[in-house]
């Protein structure tokens, strides 16, 4: 395998890896970000849904 393929396999597998992370961090947050943003909970599961849809 030449190092250029490696590269690519390690940047196509870390950006995998984004929306798990993104997620795990997101979700836990959600009760925070809607007494911070002083948010309904309709406004904040909003969000989630747009998150969703922007991961693919």
């Amino acid at each position: 395998m030449s190092p250029q393929f490696l590269r690519i396999a390690l940047v196509l597998g870390l950006l995998t890896a984004i929306g798990p992370f993104a997620i795990d961090m997101y979700l836990p947050a959600l009760p925070s970000i809607g007494a911070d943003l002083q948010a309904s909970t309709a406004a904040v599961q909003m969000s989630l849904l747009i998150f969703f849809l922007s991961m693919g």
